[in-house]
């Protein structure tokens, strides 16, 4: 599998550990968690969870959870 992008449906989705998120996304995220392959956050993302959080569509904590999960130096989150 190479290296993918994200979208922030997919993000939050897998931040959450939302049934939502589809088995092969799951997958995905599993494979970036081992560090077998990269998944890119395009910026955009970034800005629309810190919109969702403004207007608590999402967890008020959610950018926080991602600066943690970047933060993690086994993730294969970028």
């Amino acid at each position: 599998m190479s290296d993918l992008v994200t979208d922030t449906h997919a993000l939050i989705w897998y931040l959450e550990d939302s049934p939502r998120l589809s088995p092969r996304a799951n997958q995905a995220f599993d494979k970036c968690d081992a560090g077998e392959i990269i998944i890119y956050i395009p910026t955009i993302c970034l800005v629309e969870i810190v919109y969702l959080q403004e207007r608590g569509r999402i967890s008020a904590n959610m950018k926080s959870q991602l600066d943690t999960a970047l933060a993690v130096k086994t993730s294969g989150l970028a």
